[in-house]
């Protein structure tokens, strides 16, 4: 861990963490272990959607990954696990819809592989993307790979039209969320 200090935790993080025992909705034993189809169509496309109301996730909290490095991101969870999912806001740098800001207090991370088109697991229809990113210490560009961290960013590129009773989503652009599951390797 680093020497900064932990992050406030919300009341249901708060009854996940050693010593205080996991809410009734979480079966003892409960492991998290989703496909990337599962990650997208069940998690993220509705947080998109607006299904999803902020801090209400069971499993996955909303963390800005701007503000903590990713050895920091096990004080985030409610599960003991070596792999960590976050809901995270996309931000671009100056304004840019280009370049997205990754950068981390002590740190940032690169891009590894190209973006990876994600199917449905027919061939049939495209679901999203996966995006593979190492974590680096120091300052762009003169960093330290720290080959420890790896970081997957699952997107949706296209969302699927909202049922009528759905709560309208956020304006295209205004706040357009990921999944990114950091891990030690």
């Amino acid at each position: 861990m680093s020497g900064s200090p932990p992050l406030p935790l919300s009341p249901s993080q708060e009854a996940g963490r050693p010593g205080n025992p996991l809410p009734t909705d979480l079966p003892r034993g409960y492991r998290f272990r989703p496909t990337d189809a599962e990650l997208i169509n069940h998690h993220l496309k509705p947080k998109l959607l607006g299904y999803h109301r902020p801090g209400k996730s069971i499993v996955i909290p909303e963390v800005d990954l701007r503000k903590v490095e990713p050895w920091d991101l096990p004080d985030t969870s409610r599960l003991d696990t070596s792999e960590w999912y976050v809901f995270n806001l996309r931000r671009h740098r100056g304004g840019f819809r280009i370049r997205v800001d990754r950068a981390t207090p002590g740190g940032y991370w690169i891009l590894t592989r190209k973006k990876r088109v994600m199917d449905d697991g027919n061939n049939r229809m495209v679901i999203g993307t996966k995006k593979t990113f190492f974590h680096y210490r120091g300052k762009a560009p003169k960093g330290t790979k720290n080959e420890e961290w790896v970081m997957h960013e699952y997107g949706v590129e296209v969302l699927p039209p909202a049922a009528p009773s759905a709560v309208p989503p956020p304006r295209p652009g205004r706040r357009r969320y990921c999944i990114r599951s950091c891990s030690t390797s």
